[in-house]
């Protein structure tokens, strides 16, 4: 999962413009997936009261720093199920539940990379690798050893010009 940014320990954290009355479980779920803690979120100052910006970039009037409990509390308050809470609930004591089994079972201490993924209800833990795919390296390889091969001739060439 991608972070948004870091806090000044190195910390992940989210950052967000939209309106927090339209923050539902998703926000939520999506600090969990980057570890983040906090998420940030900038107010913007109404473009209908202001002139836009030349370079498009946005107009801040204050930023709030939020825990991920508050976002958590909020998510639940706009979600617009009758039974958000219960279903919110589940989802995320299946999903702790989920990288619990993991981390037991040694599934994340193998030294690689894992993404969150949260398919519908449930969480999936799935290994991700940070090269590209081998057909890409095997390319780049190859491309690499024709060049030095290339380099090679001509650092030859140079030496004996006539090629005795």
């Amino acid at each position: 999962a991608e972070s948004d940014g870091m806090d000044q320990d190195g910390n992940a954290v989210e950052i967000k413009t939209s309106n927090p009355k339209n923050w539902k479980a998703k926000v939520a779920f999506q600090m969990i997936s980057n570890g983040s803690l906090q998420l940030y979120w900038g107010e913007t100052i109404s473009t209908a009261s202001i002139k836009k910006k030349r370079d498009g970039g946005v107009n801040l009037r204050s930023v709030q720093a939020f825990s991920f409990k508050e976002v958590l509390r909020m998510s639940i308050r706009n979600d617009s199920q009758p039974d958000g809470l219960r279903q919110l609930e589940e989802r995320l004591c299946a999903s702790l539940d989920t990288l619990a089994k993991a981390c037991s079972n040694g599934d994340l201490s193998d030294g690689r990379v894992y993404t969150l993924h949260f398919n519908g209800l449930s969480l999936e833990v799935l290994p991700i690798s940070l090269l590209p795919m081998d057909s890409v390296v095997h390319d780049i390889l190859s491309v690499r050893q024709e060049i030095t091969w290339q380099n090679h001739q001509r650092k030859l060439e140079r030496q004996d010009p006539k090629g005795t």
